[in-house]
C-alpha cells in the first residue's frame, strides 16, 4: 500500500496528518489513519499496525504507563484523607501539595545527567524508592507519618520526567508522539477515576484502609516499572553533563524561553494555592464526604481529561502550542472564579469539571512543551529548567494558599489565585505576538524541524 492510501484513509476520517519525511512508509501507510483513532480511543490498538521499531517502544511503554493510574487515584485523595481520617493541620496538607513539585526542584540537576546517562536506570531508581514509601504506608498512624512517606513517594519520583520527555522524544516519531502519548494518558486517567470511586467507597467504609491500598499501588507500580526497564533507548543525541548553574543560563540565553517560563510559573503558582486549599475548603466549609470528594477530586477531572485528551493531542500536531497553553489558560480561570462562590457540590463539581477539560492539554504541553525551544540533544537539560521552576512554585504556592486562607478565607484566596491566572494569560499573549513577529507561529514539528536546522547557544558557552 502507498503512504498516501494511509493519509487519504486519515483524512477520510476528518482527521488532519503531517507526515515527517523521514517516517518509514509501512508507518505512513498503515500506523497514521489508526493513530488518529487510537486519539479518539475508538479501538484498541494492535501489534500489526505498528512498524516493529515503534511496537518495541510501546510494548514497554503502555503497561508501564497503566500500572500508574493506581497510584494517580489515590495521590489525588491523599490530602482529603490527610484530613478527614487522620485530622492533618493546614501545613500538612500544603506539604502534600507541595511534594511532588518540590521534587521538580532536582530537576535541574537530574537535567544534565539524564541527558548523558542510561535513562531506564534513572526511571527504575527512582519509581523503586518512590514505591517503596508507598509500601512503608501500612505503618502510618499519623497525620505526620502518612504524609510524609506520601510526600517521599513524590519526591522520589523528580529525575523520572526528564527521562521520559528524552525517551518519548528519542523513539516516537513527531507526527504520532502527541497521538501515543494522549491515547495511553487516556486510559491512565480512566482508570485512575474508576479506581477513585472504588477508592472513596471503601473509605466511607473504613476510614483506614488507607493502610493496606497504599502498599497495593506501590507493588503494581513496581511491575510496572519493572516491565519498562526492557526498553531500549534510540538515542543519537546523547549530551554532556551539564553543570546546574550553567543549565539555568537558558533563561538568559533564550528569552522566549524565558517568557514561556514565567508563564507556567505564575499559573502554576495560582494552581497550586487553589489545589492545596481545596480539601480543606471541602471538609471545614462545605462538610463533603469521601464520596463527593472522589468526585470532585479524582472523578470528574480524569473523566473530562480522558475525553478531551484526544482533542488536545490532535490540536497540538496542527496548532502551535503557544495559542493551545493561552486558550488553555483562558479556561482554567472557571476554576477558581466558581471556587470563590461556591456554596455546594455543584458549583464544587463544575469549577471541577473546568479543569479537567484541560487537564490533557495540561499534561501534553508541559510534557513536550520544552520541545518547541530545545535542539534534540538538550531536551534533558531545558526539562530540568522547567521542572527545577515547577518546583520552585511547588515549594512556595501551597503555604502561601494554605496561609492566605487561614488568614483572609479560602474564598478570597481563590480570588488572588484568579488574578494571578489572568497575569499568566496576558504573559503567554505577549509571547504569541512576539513569536509570531519573529518565526510565525510553528507547530510542534515546524519548531522541531527549525531546531535540528539551528543549534541554539549551548548553556555551558
Amino acid at each position: 500500500m502507498h503512504w498516501q492510501t494511509g493519509h487519504r484513509a486519515c483524512l477520510a476520517e476528518g482527521y488532519s496528518c503531517t507526515l515527517e519525511r523521514n517516517t518509514p512508509l509501512l508507518l505512513k501507510a498503515c500506523v497514521t489513519p489508526y493513530a488518529c483513532r487510537l486519539t479518539m480511543g475508538i479501538m484498541l490498538p494492535k501489534r500489526q499496525w505498528f512498524p516493529s521499531d515503534l511496537w518495541r517502544t510501546f510494548r514497554y511503554h503502555c503497561p508501564y504507563a497503566l500500572s500508574k493510574a493506581p497510584v494517580l487515584a489515590g495521590i489525588g485523595l491523599a490530602s482529603f484523607i490527610a484530613v478527614k481520617s487522620l485530622g492533618a493541620s493546614g501545613w500538612l496538607v500544603a506539604l502534600l501539595a507541595s511534594s511532588g513539585p518540590l521534587g521538580n526542584l532536582l530537576g535541574g540537576v537530574w537535567g544534565g545527567r539524564v541527558a548523558a546517562g542510561r535513562k531506564t536506570d534513572y526511571v527504575l531508581a527512582a519509581e523503586t524508592l518512590s514505591n517503596l514509601a508507598l509500601l512503608l504506608v501500612f505503618f502510618a498512624r499519623s497525620a505526620l507519618s502518612f504524609s510524609l512517606l506520601i510526600a517521599l513517594a513524590q519526591l522520589a519520583r523528580s529525575p523520572v520526567t526528564s527521562a521520559l520527555t528524552s525517551i518519548w522524544r528519542a523513539n516516537y516519531p513527531g507526527t504520532l508522539r502527541n497521538r501515543i502519548l494522549g491515547w495511553i494518558e487516556q486510559r491512565v486517567l480512566l482508570i485512575a477515576a474508576g479506581l477513585s470511586v472504588l477508592l472513596g467507597n471503601l473509605l466511607e467504609i473504613d476510614p483506614f484502609a488507607y493502610r493496606w491500598v497504599f502498599p497495593l499501588m506501590g507493588i503494581l507500580s513496581q511491575i510496572g516499572c519493572l516491565w519498562f526497564r526492557g526498553l531500549t533507548v534510540h538515542d543519537h543525541h546523547v549530551g554532556r553533563p551539564t553543570p546546574v548553574l550553567r543549565g539555568w543560563s537558558v533563561l538568559l540565553k533564550r528569552p522566549e524561553f524565558a517568557r514561556y517560563e514565567l508563564n507556567f510559573f505564575l499559573h502554576g503558582t495560582a494552581n497550586l494555592m487553589v489545589i492545596a486549599s481545596l480539601p480543606l475548603f471541602l471538609e471545614q466549609q462545605l462538610n463533603f464526604d469521601y464520596r463527593q470528594a472522589s468526585f470532585v477530586l479524582v472523578l470528574a477531572p480524569n473523566l473530562l481529561g480522558m475525553a478531551f485528551m484526544g482533542f488536545w493531542g490532535r490540536l497540538l500536531d496542527r496548532q502551535n502550542p503557544l495559542v493551545v497553553r493561552l486558550w488553555l489558560n483562558c479556561i482554567w480561570l472557571i476554576s477558581p472564579l466558581l471556587l470563590a462562590h461556591a456554596h455546594g457540590f455543584l458549583e464544587v463539581a463544575v469549577a471541577r469539571a473546568a479543569q479537567g477539560l484541560i487537564l490533557g492539554g495540561v499534561l501534553l504541553v508541559w510534557r513536550l512543551g520544552v520541545n518547541y525551544y530545545a535542539h534534540c540533544d538538550e531536551v534533558a537539560v531545558y526539562m530540568g529548567v522547567h521542572q527545577a521552576l515547577t518546583g520552585l512554585r511547588g515549594v512556595i504556592a501551597p503555604y502561601l494558599g494554605i496561609a492566605l486562607g487561614q488568614a483572609i478565607g479560602y474564598r478570597v484566596t481563590f480570588l488572588v489565585a484568579f488574578i494571578l491566572g489572568v497575569l499568566a494569560t496576558i504573559v503567554i499573549g505577549i509571547e504569541i505576538i512576539l513569536e509570531k513577529k519573529k518565526r510565525g507561529l510553528p507547530t510542534y514539528m515546524e519548531a522541531e524541524e527549525s531546531n535540528r536546522t539551528f543549534l541554539p547557544p549551548s548553556p555551558d558557552s
